[in-house]
């Protein structure tokens, strides 16, 4: 640009020059005049050329602008075009004469010869630059796209990576929530331990014993059979028929072939999250879909269980059936016989229970192999029981001064065994209780002769030492807990009275591992897992029998009794103002507070002043949760803050019966009533207050709602007190859908007290009772069937449930009493189907 402007005020010059030497000169010669014009024409030639490539050489200048030896080029280059410059303004500003005489002795090649020479070098040496600049740009170039592939591929790698674990993560999502979902619908079934209790009677298998089984003729007649077969183990209470059929289970799990599918709990443990067909996941999900199913439903899906074992063989166990109401009883074997006749599937069936079951398993399945306990091999394995467990007790507990009476001990609980391990192992704990020989002489010389006699004695001993009432505390609790209590939360379980209002330390037990001799030995401890339960199912069911002598202490008990007791020390234990303390101790460092945070506060204003910064964060926990269980401790330390981050050690250390209340307290509380409950009140609070440690199996928005989550789980568990307190004059009424359904479906399962508050709640289409009572006929509860008749619900109703009227519903499914009672109430035995409802 700079040559650019020198060349334009040079070019004016030179032509005002040219003009002015014209006028002046024009007397001179041609030739004189020739060269002048000759010189300025050459002169004038050069501007423009060097007009012409200056703009070029800049633009140059700009795309190489990082090239230096470049910029110097160009720079010496315009230095010498300057100078150029110079040198043709002193031309022009000579004389005429002067210049004309230069002109002709001095040409314009000659004077510029330097210049001429000077320019085409630095213009070369600018074209070798410019060269060498492009050969760089383009070597950077392609450094800079070597290095943005290998960046891309970088990039691509990591972008592939992210990618591949994105999906990776989605589908471990989708695999989480598949087994979420699986394991809810295989809870459904049940969620019963089976597996610990299984090892657990394995562990109590002694030695070699009952391995007799494995190696009897009988036995292995049935497993060789080709054909479905039946194989029943009978023997009296106590004489070791759970061990057994314990053992049995794995000695058939570890059997070649190890493929075979064992049922030993409802099909429950031979389906498995990761193993979980597909049909039978439908079928899971089409049954627990709206409510609980009923045999009926359920007889499908055992059927395509059994199924999945062709061509193998399929094992089912079932132990302690005698146990089971009549109508139960009759169900299952129903069902058996009906499956070992219709399945293409060899099924192999094991059955333990008492002699009593004789004529039940002849009349249901023939033939059938057989064995007893009544036999050589099980009174052979109880005097090995009784030999090795005299060597482990002898000295400690077992302390005697004669060796004698070692050999009278065993010989007297040989010979009074009777085929009975329960009744050897009671009878050795009671001699171990004894102080002094003598006392094992009169306790052996006066055995009793039964197990409830055991029992009874053991109760006797109990009231004798004077700690009655806190054993009865711990049977009722043992008898009622929904899932087996730790040592520990039985310990601060039987501390509690109703409507105590914070805990009492020093009512705890202190030596907890008293606890079995306490007891009488009717309780034991489960070393591995310190959970408490009966020494024997039997234990439970002699406490649960009518008291038939004085002497035993009041000591019998009714189930729904305690599990109304253990629902007001849940109620009145999550009610402790103990953790309302420990949760509202300020820490030593508050967060910041923002100002949208004080302003919120400030506006909602109903929040009491002594709740503290802890507390409230753990206001939300309630209002945020939706599912069935959570770790309510957990819970707690994630609001902990501050000082309290050591809340969750205190409280499992302090109150460890707070993680089993804050799960059971609503399944213990189902019989509550206003009138008979003193923690009414308390339980009330904490159905309807958004502020408690207890565990609902519904969300905050489902209570307010009264959705189908809550009415379903009412029906489910049959809980009376919840319909109770919903239907009062002082909270909201459920939904008519919502009713309706509870109607229906307290008539399938044969709710009656459920059916009877919905009667006294009234406010409902006639339409539904009727519907209620086809459901009723049609499950065969004639309770319910009676009190809906006398609810005036129309017998004749038009069939608006499964298709049936009451009467069809009643003789499709064999109910017999049922059919009766609605001839009674005049059914119509040639109604038919219509939709008029």
């Amino acid at each position: 640009m700079v040559a650019a402007l020198v060349w334009g005020s040079i070019k004016l010059a030179i032509l005002v020059s040219r003009l002015s030497s014209y006028s002046i000169q024009s007397a001179n010669t041609v030739e004189t005049v020739s060269n002048f014009a000759s010189y300025f024409d050459k002169l004038s030639e050069w501007f423009m050329k060097l007009g012409k490539f200056c703009p070029r050489l800049s633009e140059y200048q700009i795309l190489y602008a990082s090239s230096t030896r470049l910029q110097a080029a160009l720079s010496n280059f315009y230095a010498t075009v300057i100078q150029f410059c110079k040198q043709a303004m002193e031309v022009i500003q000579r004389g005429g004469i002067h210049q004309a005489a230069i002109s002709l002795w001095n040409p314009f090649q000659k004077e510029f010869r330097s210049f001429d020479s000077g320019l085409r070098s630095r213009y070369q040496d600018i074209k070798e630059e410019i060269q060498l600049a492009e050969a760089q740009a383009i070597n950077q170039e392609r450094q800079l796209q070597s290095i943005e592939r290998m960046r891309g591929r970088r990039f691509r790698q990591k972008l592939d990576k992210r990618t591949k674990e994105l999906c990776e993560d989605r589908i471990q999502i989708i695999e989480r929530s598949s087994k979420k979902k699986k394991q809810r619908l295989l809870d459904a079934l049940s969620y019963y331990d089976y597996g610990t209790v299984l090892h657990q009677e394995r562990k109590n298998c002694h030695g070699t014993t009952s391995s007799w089984l494995s190696k009897s003729v009988e036995f292995d007649k049935w497993l060789v059979e080709a054909q479905s077969s039946v194989f029943w183990c009978s023997g009296k209470l106590g004489s070791g028929k759970t061990v057994l059929t314990a053992n049995m289970i794995y000695y058939l799990l570890c059997r070649p072939p190890v493929s075979n599918l064992v049922t030993y709990f409802l099909c429950r443990q031979c389906l498995n999250v990761k193993t979980l067909p597909k049909p039978i996941e439908t079928q899971l999900e089409a049954l627990f879909k709206d409510t609980l199913p009923d045999a009926d439903d359920l007889y499908p899906l055992f059927e395509a269980v059994v199924a999945l074992s062709f061509p193998r063989v399929h094992f089912i166990v079932i132990d302690g059936i005698d146990e089971c109401l009549p109508t139960d009883r009759n169900l299952v074997l129903g069902t058996l016989r009906k499956l070992l006749h219709s399945s293409q599937t060899s099924v192999k069936v094991f059955l333990a229970s008492r002699e009593e079951m004789r004529s039940e398993v002849a009349s249901d399945f023939r033939p059938y192999y057989h064995t007893s306990m009544n036999c050589p091999e099980v009174r052979m394995d109880i005097a090995q029981y009784i030999e090795d467990e005299i060597k482990i007790k002898i000295d400690n507990p077992l302390v005697v001064q004669s060796s004698e009476l070692i050999l009278n001990i065993r010989k007297t609980l040989e010979e009074g065994a009777e085929g009975m391990f329960l009744w050897v192992k009671l009878m050795l704990l009671e001699i171990c209780d004894q102080t002094c020989d003598e006392d094992i002489r009169k306790t052996i010389e006066d055995l009793p002769k039964t197990i409830e006699e055991i029992y009874e004695r053991a109760t006797n001993k109990i009231f004798r030492t004077g700690k009655l009432k806190i054993a009865k505390k711990v049977f009722h609790w043992v008898a009622a807990a929904k899932r087996p209590l730790l040592l520990d939360e039985l310990r601060e379980a039987i501390a509690i009275e109703p409507c105590q209002a914070f805990s009492r330390p020093e009512r705890l037990i202190n030596d907890i591992n008293q606890l079995v001799p306490l007891c009488g030995n009717l309780v034991t401890i489960v070393e591995d897992e310190r959970v408490v339960q009966f020494a024997h199912h039997s234990v439970k069911k002699f406490f649960l029998s009518e008291q038939t002598k004085s002497s035993l202490y009041n000591i019998h008990f009714q189930l729904p009794q305690v599990d109304h007791e253990a629902g007001e020390i849940c109620v009145t234990y999550l009610n402790f103002s103990d953790f309302k303390t420990q949760l509202t101790k300020a820490p030593t460092r508050q967060p910041p507070l923002k100002p949208t945070t004080i302003l919120k506060t400030s506006l909602e204003g109903g929040l009491n002043k002594s709740i503290s910064n802890s507390w409230s964060k753990v206001l939300p926990v309630r209002k945020a949760r939706s599912k069935v269980s959570f770790d309510v401790l957990r819970k707690i330390s994630e609001a902990a803050v501050g000082n309290d981050r050591y809340l969750i050690q205190r409280l499992r250390t302090d109150h460890p019966f707070l993680a089993y209340a804050s799960e059971y307290w609503l399944s213990h509380t189902a019989d509550f009533m206003k009138d008979n409950t003193k923690t009414w009140k308390l339980w009330k609070s904490l159905l309807v207050a958004d502020r408690s440690l207890a565990q609902t199996p519904w969300t905050y928005i489902d209570w307010e709602r009264r959705t189908r989550k809550l009415t379903q789980w009412i029906s489910e568990k049959n809980h009376k007190a919840l319909l109770r307190l919903i239907g009062s004059s002082d909270t909201k009424d459920l939904p008519p859908s919502e009713k309706q359904y509870l109607w229906l479906s307290s008539a399938v399962k044969g709710h009656l007290q459920l059916i009877d508050i919905l009667i006294d709640l009234g406010n409902i289409k006639r339409s539904v009772p009727n519907r209620a009572l086809q459901a009723a006929a049609g499950g065969g509860h004639l309770e319910v069937v009676e009190r809906l008749l006398a609810a005036t619900a129309n017998v004749n109703a038009a069939a608006a449930y499964n298709g049936r009227t009451a009467l069809q519903a009643a003789a499709e499914g064999g109910y017999l009493e049922v059919v009766e009672r609605l001839l009674a109430a005049d059914a119509n035995v040639n109604a038919t189907a219509d939709n008029d409802n």
